[in-house]
């Protein structure tokens, strides 16, 4: 009786002590995840682009004790990809969000977790997009007063949800502060009652994506939304003074159906149509846009005003309806009327008037089968040919199969005639063990040979110029970073610029579409440090995505003299400007060189001129060579580009280098990198700044200086003035 009591009171011991340790392992981090709120939110109102930058969203609130933790964001790609880290502070009783800029590859699931060390705090499961927009199709974001404000698209013929064009509907406070993190977006629908909220980092924020290439469309509500908003007012081609209803304006019908080309500052002031007559709208060629006469003479509430800059795209001169100009390389687009009121609200053709004006293609919604295909080849993969360690050859195919061929025979035919000849068959046991140790050492040294080399570290940076005023401009850079190892290694990498982030090589189509490089990436709130994994006698290449202000480096202005285009540039920097190149009209012009701090007008020679798509074609053919061969263990010389600033220039085109009409052998560029758009109506510089980069190292590790090499393209667009 007594030996049971003992054991009785030693397992009652053993199960305390075993809860004892249980709750002092686990009941810490389950009773902060009790207090904690961790929720995240995906993309652009659930909408994620491809091949661009997108934020995931996360809103924490701690009513527990004060803790520091890890958000920890992963992809669901198998094998690779990146994953980034932010570390959070949250006191007790606070409340924070958190943007999170995410290069959107192949994943369509992602992983949000808030960690502690080895510990998940919370877990907010796997996150899913809503949509995902085919390749080619602008996502329309908006910031708008209501609900119903919120821009809505024709129904498409084909009933597939998967291709109808949708808008996401952003809150102010959900409005991400980091510009790269807005990259992908196309078209801003902003109201201007809630332009008011905006405070000043999403603002700049906003003013940076604008300036990049984006779309702004600013529907006012009130002149005094305007003119009380200094950052808005300061972007607006017009000053707003006053109001007026307009009781005929049936050109918003005319635009729709294809009529009303618009008008400068400069032209003829057009008449206004008499009042309440009936107007004949132009044929429709879609059979989907009808007439709305009750539309046309309904009262519609407008803001009135003198214009500045910009062209009047939609009414008359003296009452626009909406206003055009350019922002760098971006545009903004004022609506002097507020489509979120009556009588736009109730217009059969507000679908449509949404479709074209944020340049949504037509036959989306006309085809009963439209499909689009994003390109097989990704343009990191030019990139990272032309940046790739030639330490690296590979065994042609060729004499892999002589190797395979008298590996064969040695340990077959000849193994079994020579030990038959000494009569001594069994020793085959032995001999095949050292045929294999024999081989396997010839193809390591193969291998070494020509594989093995030094550490080395390449970057190509391709920088925009942003200009915002006279003295003032942004630097937004795509830096390419192609590291070899000559081992197994993990390799920090550190982004110091105001807004910087990384990422890994974008495979396109051809690589699944998936991340090929691996990265840990610690965001910071400016810049970022990263450990770059990359395999033993291999090149990795990793992209860096970053923006600061700056001085402009060089400037330029257009003008027309007699019959004679000539283009003046200024090198503001203190290093000489090699491989000049201009654009205008769809044709590129060699320029020769620059000295620092020196100035010259260079008069464009059209005989000297080659149209873009001519450019462009003339590497296309290495180019994809190239991406296939970076992606083969095996093959004879590799395709190269021997001029990589030329080749950064074609590059630049990628738009160009699809003529096929094979989408599957065409190229799938990264966001901002292709200038196509602007070849025809603006005037384009690039700028070759060899051996320098605008930004501080991004490698946090040591290379021979023959091993290291840094080089810079600058490209500077400018809308096309003509001037005498």
């Amino acid at each position: 009786m007594v030996a049971k009591k003992v054991m009785c009171i030693r397992r009652g011991l053993f199960r305390a002590l075993a809860i004892g340790i249980l709750l002092f392992v686990f009941s810490p981090s389950l009773l902060q995840a009790a207090n904690v709120r961790f929720d995240v939110f995906v993309g652009y109102d659930g909408l994620v682009p491809t091949c661009s930058w997108f934020p995931i969203t996360c809103e924490l609130q701690n009513d527990g004790p004060p803790f520091i933790a890890d958000i920890q964001i992963s992809g669901d790609q198998a094998g690779g990809g990146s994953t980034r880290r932010v570390r959070v502070e949250l006191p007790t009783g606070t409340q924070k969000r958190i943007f999170i800029p995410v290069f959107a590859t192949h994943s369509r699931y992602w992983s949000a977790e808030l960690v502690q060390g080895r510990k998940v705090i919370a877990d907010a499961g796997m996150l899913r997009a809503r949509k995902w927009p085919l390749a080619g199709m602008p996502i329309v974001a908006a910031l708008t007063r209501t609900v119903s404000g919120v821009p809505t698209f024709p129904q498409v013929h084909s009933g597939n949800t998967d291709v109808q064009p949708v808008g996401a509907r952003l809150q102010p406070e959900m409005f991400p502060d980091n510009p790269l993190a807005l990259d992908g977006i196309n078209v801003l629908y902003l109201n201007s009652e809630k332009a008011l909220a905006l405070d000043q980092p999403r603002a700049q924020a906003l003013v940076a994506w604008l300036q990049r290439g984006g779309h702004l469309i600013v529907g006012v509500e009130q002149a005094s939304d305007i003119n009380g908003n200094l950052w808005l007012r300061d972007l607006m081609p017009c000053q707003l003074t006053g109001s007026a209803v307009l009781q005929d304006h049936s050109e918003l019908e005319d635009w729709v159906h294809g009529a009303n080309k618009g008008l400068a500052p400069d032209d003829n002031p057009r008449p206004a149509a008499p009042k309440n007559r009936r107007r004949s709208h132009p044929a429709v060629v879609n059979s989907d846009i009808t007439s709305d006469e009750h539309f046309d003479f309904a009262p519609l509430p407008i803001v009135t005003g003198k214009l500045t800059d910009g062209k009047i795209t939609v009414g008359a001169a003296e009452n626009p309806l909406a206003i055009e100009a350019t922002r760098g390389r971006g545009k903004i687009t004022v609506l002097t009327f507020s489509p979120e009121r009556e009588p736009f609200l109730s217009w059969t053709n507000r679908t449509w008037f949404w479709a074209r004006i944020a340049e949504v293609p037509e036959s989306i919604f006309q085809s009963s089968d439209y499909r689009t295909e994003s390109g097989r080849f990704s343009t990191d993969g030019v990139f990272g040919s032309m940046i790739d360690s030639k330490q690296v050859r590979k065994l042609p195919l060729g004499w892999l199969l002589v190797l395979l061929g008298g590996y064969l025979v040695v340990i077959g035919p000849l193994d079994h005639y020579w030990l038959k000849k000494i009569n001594r068959q069994m020793l085959t046991w032995v001999t095949f063990p050292c045929y294999v140790l024999i081989f396997s050492g010839l193809i390591y040294l193969i291998g070494f040979q020509l594989r093995a080399g030094d550490l080395e570290f390449n970057e190509l940076n391709l920088v925009d110029i942003l200009t915002g005023g006279e003295d003032q401009a942004v630097l937004r850079g795509q830096t390419y970073l192609s590291i070899y190892s000559p081992v197994n290694g993990q390799y920090p990498l550190a982004g110091k610029q105001t807004y910087s982030t990384l990422r890994g090589e974008y495979g396109g189509n051809y690589g699944a579409a998936t991340e090929r490089s691996k990265a840990v990436v610690d965001q910071h709130s400016s810049g970022f440090e990263a450990d770059a994994y990359v395999p033993v006698w291999t090149s990795q290449l990793f992209v860096s995505d970053w923006l600061e202000p700056a001085t402009p480096p060089v400037s330029m202005a257009a003008f027309r003299h007699g019959q004679q285009w000539r283009v003046a540039i200024t090198n503001d920097s203190d290093r000489t400007l090699a491989n000049l190149h201009v654009v205008m009209s769809g044709q590129i012009y060699p320029l020769g060189s620059l000295a620092a701090g020196k100035s010259n007008v260079f008069a464009l020679d059209e005989s000297k001129g080659m149209s873009i798509a001519q450019f462009a074609q003339k590497y296309a053919p290495t180019f994809r060579t190239a991406v296939q061969q970076r992606t083969q263990s095996f093959g004879g010389k590799a395709a190269t580009v021997d001029d990589i600033a030329l080749g950064s220039i074609a590059a630049s085109f990628s738009g160009n280098l699809n003529v096929n009409e094979n989408a599957w052998d065409n190229f799938a560029p990264t966001d901002g990198l292709d200038l196509a758009r602007w070849a025809n109506n603006s005037v384009i510089l690039f700028a070759w700044d060899a051996d320098h980069s605008f930004t501080q190292p991004f490698n946090q590790f040591k290379v021979t200086q023959k091993r290291l090499h840094r080089n810079t393209l600058l490209r500077l667009v400018q809308p096309l003035k003509k001037q005498i």
